[in-house]
C-alpha cells in the first residue's frame, strides 16, 4: 500500500480534437470526426499531461486535505511521477514533489498566480537566430510581409475611441532637463561596441539610483518599509538583482548578486569572459546580441515578500508589476550615463534559477536587463526612429 494525497494544484481541462477516422478513409470514405480529449495541469512540474475519463475519476477519489493508503498500481505511480499526487515515498524525485506541494501551500502563493508562473518557465530555449547584425532592408520587409501574411495585420498603432463626447486637442509642450533628455533617448540597443567595458562607477550608480535603498521606515516592530527610486506594490520590494558581470572593470567575469543593504557585490560564481558571454546568451535564450553586453542583471523575486500582505489573484500581477518598473528605472538611468540598454522576459528562467541554486517558487527569476557601450554601427536592430508630432506627423 502506498500513502498519497491529491495535490492541490492540479488543473483540469477538456479539449476537442479533430482527426481522421482511418478505417473509414480505406474504405473511401474521409471524414474528420471529434474526440473529446481530458488533461491534467500539475504545477509541481508545470507539464500537463492526457488523462482518461478513469484516470480523472481515480484522482478525484483520492483526498487533497488527507492522507489515504492506496493500493500501489501502475496507475498510481503513474500519478506519483506525473505530480497530481504526492505520496510519503522517500525516493528523491518524489520526495522533491512532495516538498515542493508543501512550500506552495504555506508559502501565501494563488492558485492561478502559481500556475500561470509554473506553466511559463521556459527551460533550455533557443529562438535559433541567426548572428547577423546587417540584413539589407528588402529582408526586413519581406519578413515583415511574411508576418502580415500568417497573422494579419496588426491593430492600429493608435487608437481612438468611436463616440467620445468631445475631444479636447492639449497644448503641444516640449520640456527640458535632464529626466526628459533621458526619457527622450532612452531606446533598446542590441548591438554593443566589441572590446569595451563598463566602468565601476557606472555600475555602482546603476546599483544605487535602480536597486538600492535610499530610505526606511519602521511600520511596526520587525517590519520595516524601504524606500526605492521605484514603486513597489505594498511597499514591499521583492525584487532581487543578480548581476551577471561579462566586462566590467576591475571586476571579475561572474555571477554576483547585489545586497542592497551594504550596496555591495557578493561573488557567487567565477566565469572567464567567454563562459560569462555564453551563459547570457543561454539565460536570454539565443538572442545572439546580448552576450556582447558589458553586464546583464538577473531580476528574481522573493515572492514571500508580496505574498506575505497580499494573497489574492492580483498578487502575482503586483510583483511582474513591480519589475516593469525597475527595468524603466533602468532604461533612464542607462540613458542619462549614456549607454546602451536592454529588457528582456524571453528568459531560460528554470536554468537561471538552476545556476543561482534558488527553487523557483520561495524565490524565481522573472526577466533580464543589460547594458553596455553602444556599438556606432548602423543595423537593422538598432534601428533610428523618425521625430514625431501630435497632430503635425502622418504615421
Amino acid at each position: 500500500m502506498a500513502r498519497v494525497r491529491r495535490t492541490r494544484f492540479l488543473f483540469f481541462y477538456a479539449e476537442d480534437r479533430g482527426f481522421l477516422d482511418v478505417s473509414e478513409l480505406l474504405r473511401g470514405e474521409a471524414r474528420a470526426k471529434t474526440v473529446q480529449q481530458l488533461y491534467a495541469i500539475s504545477i509541481l512540474t508545470g507539464q500537463e499531461h492526457p488523462i482518461t475519463a478513469s484516470d480523472l475519476e481515480a484522482l478525484l477519489a483520492i483526498p487533497c486535505e488527507d492522507w489515504v493508503d492506496c493500493a500501489e498500481t501502475p496507475q498510481l505511480a503513474d500519478f506519483a511521477r506525473d505530480g497530481l499526487i504526492v505520496s510519503e515515498d522517500g525516493r528523491p524525485e518524489l520526495a522533491e514533489l512532495r516538498r515542493r506541494d508543501e512550500q506552495l501551500d504555506g508559502s501565501g502563493w494563488s492558485l492561478y498566480g502559481a500556475l500561470y508562473h509554473s506553466m511559463s518557465r521556459w527551460r533550455d530555449i533557443d529562438v535559433e537566430l541567426e548572428e547577423r547584425t546587417q540584413v539589407s532592408d528588402q529582408l526586413v520587409a519581406e519578413v515583415a510581409e511574411k508576418v502580415i501574411a500568417r497573422f494579419g495585420r496588426p491593430p492600429p498603432h493608435f487608437h481612438a475611441i468611436d463616440g467620445a463626447l468631445d475631444v479636447r486637442e492639449l497644448p503641444l509642450v516640449d520640456a527640458d532637463g535632464g529626466l526628459y533628455r533621458a526619457l527622450a533617448r532612452r531606446r533598446t540597443t542590441r548591438v554593443f561596441a566589441p572590446g569595451s567595458s563598463l566602468g565601476e562607477h557606472d555600475l555602482a550608480q546603476l546599483l544605487y539610483y535602480v536597486f538600492g535603498c535610499h530610505g526606511y521606515l519602521e511600520v511596526a516592530d520587525g517590519v520595516v518599509g524601504l524606500h526605492r527610486t521605484s514603486p513597489s506594490g505594498g511597499g514591499l520590494h521583492p525584487i532581487e538583482v543578480y548581476p551577471l558581470l561579462v566586462s566590467v572593470d576591475g571586476y571579475e567575469p561572474g555571477i554576483y548578486h547585489y545586497h542592497v543593504g551594504q550596496h555591495a557585490l557578493e561573488l557567487l560564481e567565477r566565469l572567464d569572459p567567454a563562459q560569462a558571454a555564453a551563459l547570457a546568451d543561454h539565460f536570454t535564450c539565443g538572442q545572439f546580441y546580448f552576450k556582447s553586453a558589458n553586464a546583464l542583471f538577473l531580476l528574481t523575486a522573493r515572492f514571500d515578500r508580496t505574498f506575505w500582505k497580499y494573497r489574492h489573484e492580483r498578487a502575482y500581477a503586483v510583483v511582474l508589476l513591480d519589475a516593469a518598473h525597475l527595468s524603466q528605472t533602468f532604461y533612464l538611468v542607462c540613458a542619462d550615463l549614456g549607454l546602451g540598454s536592454f529588457f528582456t522576459a524571453a528568459v531560460n528562467v528554470a536554468n537561471i534559477d538552476a545556476r543561482l541554486g534558488i527553487d523557483g517558487f520561495s524565490e524565481g527569476a522573472l526577466a533580464v536587463v543589460g547594458c553596455g557601450v553602444p556599438s556606432r554601427e548602423e543595423s537593422f536592430l538598432n534601428p533610428e526612429f523618425l521625430p514625431y508630432v501630435p497632430r503635425e506627423t502622418q504615421a
